[in-house]
């Protein structure tokens, strides 16, 4: 979740509804009875930042190759897959740009 968009800009770390975007996700994912640890994927340190003063705990920082908007979004999972496959065994990806969502939508199975 990178700073590049072409229709918002900075859209990930835009005020919405009195909070950053990516905080309504952050929040919903940790009330969920199935995510304990929220590890986040972005290639830009200030929205790295913004993740961890709302709870997130580890920022993967995404390399150069994936911050274009042309970066297909299946090889940002496989370069988090990578990192995750040796410390987690399920990954949930939630979206900060579909905010719009309560935990009781993350829970259902």
């Amino acid at each position: 979740m990178g700073r590049g968009s072409k229709c918002l800009p900075n859209k990930n770390i835009k005020t919405f509804l009195g909070k950053p975007l990516i905080a309504w996700t952050i929040d919903q994912a940790k009330k969920s009875k199935y995510i304990d640890k929220l590890i986040v994927s972005t290639n830009d340190e200030e929205i790295a930042k913004i993740f961890i003063e709302h709870g997130a705990n580890i920022p993967i920082m995404r390399p150069e190759t994936l911050e274009g908007d042309d970066s297909p979004v299946y090889e940002t999972i496989l370069h988090a897959l990578s990192y995750l496959e040796e410390h987690d065994d399920v990954v949930v990806m939630l979206e900060c740009t579909s905010p719009m969502r309560y935990k009781e939508d993350i829970d259902k199975r």
